[in-house]
């Protein structure tokens, strides 16, 4: 469907008044600048908790928390992994459970109870359409796991 010519018609015809129209374009760029500033807010949040993370293991290739698909690899090498197991977070459900289960050993290798896990799992399943309270638990332990004294 083309938009423009359908917005020059309902204006010509005066069935939407121009003004109207201007705010609504002017709120539609500000609501795609502000889920813009909120997904990069999230993501270099993200990529601290990641790469603080990955220091407090021990990991040389911390920076790898930056970039968007190597940060899959460094999940699988901070639980004592191969780097390779990475590739395993492209199989749909397989990615799941072995999120699970790096996160659950990185608690564990914490001394924090793995079950914790479960949170984070929920949280990460949480920011694709559940409700945003458990996102936020997720956020909230993940950075109690990067910035906490243990």
């Amino acid at each position: 469907m083309d938009y423009t010519a359908f917005l020059t018609a309902a204006v010509a015809e005066n069935a939407v008044e121009p003004v109207v129209l201007a705010v609504l374009v002017v709120l539609g760029l500000l609501g795609v600048i502000f889920a813009l500033l909120v997904s990069l807010a999230l993501y270099v949040y993200f990529a601290l908790a990641l790469g603080k993370i990955a220091r407090k293991r021990g990991q040389k290739r911390h920076w790898l928390s930056w970039i968007p698909i190597a940060n899959l690899f460094l999940f699988p090498m901070m639980t004592g992994r191969k780097w390779w197991w990475g590739f395993l977070f492209f199989v749909p459900v397989v990615s799941v459970i072995l999120m699970a289960i790096c996160l659950w050993d990185l608690l564990d290798k914490s001394d924090y109870d793995g079950r914790w896990a479960l949170i984070l799992i929920a949280g990460m399943i949480g920011g694709f359409g559940c409700p945003g309270v458990i996102f936020l638990a997720f956020l909230v332990m993940l950075g109690v796991l990067a910035w906490g004294k243990k």
